[in-house]
C-alpha cells in the first residue's frame, strides 16, 4: 500500500492510498474523520470504510471538514 496524497485540516490529517482506501487521524469532535461519529481524538490511522466499493480518487480538507471525491461512473 502507497499512500497517493496527504491532506490535513485543523488538528487531523486525511490520507489516501493506491488502492483508493481512505484513513484519517487526529481532532475528530465534528466528524471531519469521516467514520461516521464524533469519538475524539484518534491517535492512529483509522481507516474509513464508508467508501468500501467506491474509488476515492481525491480529498480535500478544511478547517473542521473533509471532501472525498470519488471516480465517476
Amino acid at each position: 500500500m502507497n499512500i497517493t496524497q496527504i491532506t490535513g485540516g485543523r488538528k487531523f490529517t486525511i490520507f489516501l492510498t493506491s488502492d483508493g482506501s481512505v484513513y484519517g487521524f487526529g481532532l475528530n469532535d465534528n466528524g471531519q474523520l469521516g467514520l461516521g461519529n464524533t469519538t475524539s481524538p484518534q491517535s492512529t490511522p483509522q481507516e474509513i470504510t464508508h467508501f468500501n466499493g467506491t474509488t476515492i480518487t481525491h480529498v480535500a480538507c478544511g478547517e473542521e471538514y473533509t471532501i472525498f471525491f470519488r471516480k465517476r461512473c
